[in-house]
C-alpha cells in the first residue's frame, strides 16, 4: 500500500504544486479542484489498470491520499 500512497503523494503534489501528507484533507480544503480530481483519476487509472467511475469522484474516495489508496487497494 506504501508504493499507492507514493504515487498518489507526488502526483498530487505535481498536479497541485503543494506539498501534501497522507491523512491531509485535500477537498474539503480545496488542494484538489474538479479538474486535478479528474486529472488524478486518469493517473490512477493508468498506473493501476482499473476503472474509476465517475460516480465515485466524489469526497468521500478522494479526500485524501490514504482514502484514495485503501479504494485503489479495494479496486484491484
Amino acid at each position: 500500500m506504501e508504493n499507492i500512497k507514493q504515487f498518489l503523494k507526488t502526483e498530487i503534489e505535481e498536479l497541485t504544486f503543494e506539498e501534501v501528507e497522507h491523512n491531509q484533507l485535500l477537498i474539503s480544503t480545496n488542494i484538489l479542484d474538479s479538474i486535478t480530481i479528474v486529472e488524478l483519476s486518469v493517473a490512477i487509472e493508468d498506473e493501476f489498470g482499473i476503472t474509476v467511475p465517475i460516480n465515485d469522484l466524489k469526497v468521500e474516495q478522494f479526500d485524501s491520499i490514504d482514502i484514495m489508496a485503501e479504494y485503489i487497494q479495494s479496486k484491484m
